[in-house]
């Protein structure tokens, strides 16, 4: 997200100079006049007022403005003063300017005033559901839920819904066969004034974009998967007024692309607009492009900047489609590239709603899913602080529709939640658990975030999750970053995997003492809840011998007192008594204890389980009070040293 800093004040100037941003200081409106169409957010450390004053007539819409935030002068409130819920860089992110009076705030120690209503009240917010682009008369069906007003939810894919209208879909069925309640009440309070008050919006998920139909005849009691009110009419007998109706747009079609080289991007983009208004269906649906593997990186392909799925040949052929090319089988060796690309990528069950349309350079299919794609993301969040987080486990955690697990790993985490989320928690021990729901969830087509503290993939539930995957007997699409990159070559398994990784306790605490990590480590656990206590001390011993600094996990806790008095004992055995030692504790987070001592002088009563102690080799040294572990550059001959590309 490209964001600017304006200010006009010395004093404001050092608070922008703290903030990860670009700062421009000097003329505030002639800065924000020229900057406005080439940011995605500014924050400005101007009174509210001045701020209004120079924005106002830049203003178009707020899909089109950039995010804006407000701090004063003290650095004592950072206000979202616009553009609360998306920026027009990438709305699938949802970088906001409450997001960024949040961010803001963690930097400067601000409080974020934040008055959107939806974020106020917890209610989900229909503009920043991930995944779902959305249009129509969205502030209409906003203002129903948020006021508890009636709010008829159509949804005939049977398209799954975030919990809270879920629970909006519950009680419009419960309602259905009650004359006298054409609305849903999406509240348990008792308002009369409501109940008297007028038409509800409706809500349609659709990737139709003609005309919304007619409402279906009533479902039987407790069929949620389509709540249908028939339509009221006025006491003269005729149909009242025709309805706001706000549209949500569900991730359901896949579209197959085949192309010969050098295919030009226009070409495609204007067939694949044809073919969707042809067929009533809407772009902002698709969700997935699918081809042949020696096609994925082609420029007609990427430009569309959407995720790609790429196939071999073989795989290809192995689908069977209403439009077989004999001169594509002799060309590439199957006889279809678009509709078995679309077919296989959309998954079992699917329904290939756009046959075959071709122009001169490309060919195009489109298929449906009948549900949505389940992913796992293995969210490593850091030591817990904002600052410590990275983009990606941000992103992760805001794209996920249900978040599990630890409480308190949640609670570090709960700037990134939004009401449009399920959050699942549970207590210390229970990781098996929380690894059978991550993947129960997902198989019912949920996007899940499962956080974790540190790193996922170390002493974390990254292991535990891919191991409760392939007991499940699924199989898993693995790659980085699945909401951007192209997904692995090869058939779709049954959900989508992911690890983001984190800043783990060991770099952390390393940062606090200084570069004690610098070399060749070890990272070692002692707790023997899973591992034999002998396996611990063989691995201790191993890294004794072979001279290498060593973070160690899970040094203490109140029923294992005794394990770093042994482990001090088998390290003397090989160090002196004078080697480096940092016990670090809470490291990044609120309360961060770091000591510097030596092997011989640890105090057991100083470690706990959140402590992290680095023990140092014996080319460890203090310098000015920092631990640093070199890696002997001087014994190297500059004129003759080869680039490290792993360093």
């Amino acid at each position: 997200m490209r964001v600017l800093t304006v200010t006009v004040t010395a004093r404001g100037s050092a608070l922008a100079n703290k903030l990860p941003y670009e700062h421009s200081h000097g003329n505030a409106a002639a800065t924000i006049k020229k900057r406005w169409t080439t940011v995605d957010g500014l924050i400005l450390f101007l009174a509210t007022g001045a701020a209004v004053r120079i924005i106002a007539p830049l203003l178009t819409h707020k899909g089109d403005d950039p995010a804006v935030v407000c701090v004063d002068e003290r650095a004592r409130f950072a206000i979202a003063l616009c553009g609360g819920h998306g920026s027009r860089s990438d709305p699938h992110h949802m970088r906001s300017a409450n997001d960024l009076a949040e961010e803001v705030s963690a930097i400067l120690g601000s409080m974020p005033i934040i008055t959107t209503a939806s974020d106020a009240t917890a209610t989900p917010a229909l503009d920043t559901l991930y995944g779902f682009p959305a249009h129509g008369d969205l502030a209409p069906a906003e203002l129903a839920l948020i006021d508890g007003m009636g709010l008829e939810i159509d949804n005939p894919l049977n398209w799954p819904l975030p919990p809270k209208l879920l629970s909006a879909a519950t009680r419009t069925a419960e309602h259905a066969l009650e004359p006298d309640r054409p609305r849903m009440i999406i509240t348990d309070s008792s308002c009369d004034s409501l109940l008297r008050s007028s038409e509800p919006t409706r809500l349609a998920l659709s990737s139709q974009c003609q005309a919304l139909p007619e409402p279906h005849p009533p479902p039987a009691r407790g069929d949620l998967a389509v709540s249908s009110i028939r339509r009221p009419q006025s006491p003269g007998g005729r149909p009242q007024p025709a309805r706001q109706v706000a549209v949500l747009h569900p991730p359901s079609l896949v579209v197959g692309i085949g192309a010969s080289t050098g295919a030009p991007p226009k070409e495609l983009l204007s067939l694949l607009e044809e073919v969707t208004r042809q067929a009533g269906l809407s772009m902002a649906s698709i969700c997935e492009i699918a081809t042949i593997d020696r096609r994925a990186s082609d420029p007609v392909i990427v430009e569309l900047g959407l995720p790609i799925r790429a196939f071999s040949s073989t795989q290809l052929a192995t689908v069977e489609v209403p439009s077989p090319s004999r001169n594509v089988q002799c060309a590439i060796g199957t006889p279809s590239v678009a509709e078995a690309a679309a077919i296989l990528a959309a998954g079992s069950g699917c329904e290939l709603v756009c046959p075959k349309a071709k122009r001169a350079h490309v060919t195009i299919a489109v298929a449906r899913r009948v549900r949505p794609r389940g992913a796992i993301s293995l969210v490593g969040l850091g030591p817990g602080g904002r600052l410590d987080r990275t983009p990606a486990a941000t992103a992760a955690l805001r794209h996920a529709e249900v978040l599990i697990g630890y409480g308190p790993y949640l609670d570090q985490c709960v700037d990134a939640i939004t009401a449009n989320q399920e959050v699942l928690r549970f207590p210390i021990g229970a990781e098996l658990r929380r690894a059978h729901t991550a993947v129960s969830k997902a198989s019912e087509g949920r996007r899940v975030a499962v956080v974790c503290s540190g790193d996922s993939g170390i002493y974390a539930m990254a292991a535990v999750v891919i191991d409760a995957v392939g007991r499940a007997g699924l199989k898993a699409s693995f790659g980085r970053h699945l909401r951007a990159l192209p997904s692995q070559s090869g058939i779709p398994g049954d959900l989508d995997l992911e690890v983001v990784p984190g800043i783990s306790a060991a770099t952390a605490s390393a940062a606090a003492l200084g570069a004690p990590l610098g070399h060749d480590h070890a990272v070692i656990s002692l707790s023997d809840l899973l591992t034999p206590w002998e396996q611990i001390e063989a691995r201790l011993r191993a890294a004794a011998q072979a001279d290498m600094a060593m973070a160690i996990y899970n040094p203490r806790s109140s029923r294992r007192a005794w394990q770093l008095g042994r482990a001090r004992e088998i390290l003397l055995e090989h160090r002196c008594a004078s080697t480096p030692v940092g016990v670090v504790t809470s490291a990044g987070r609120s309360g961060e204890r770091v000591v510097l001592t030596c092997l011989g002088d640890i105090d057991p009563e100083e470690v706990g389980m959140s402590t992290c102690v680095i023990i140092g080799s014996s080319d460890t040294k203090v310098i000015n009070g920092l631990m640093v572990t070199g890696r002997h550059y001087s014994r190297i001959d500059c004129d003759d040293l080869e680039v490290d590309t792993v360093g």
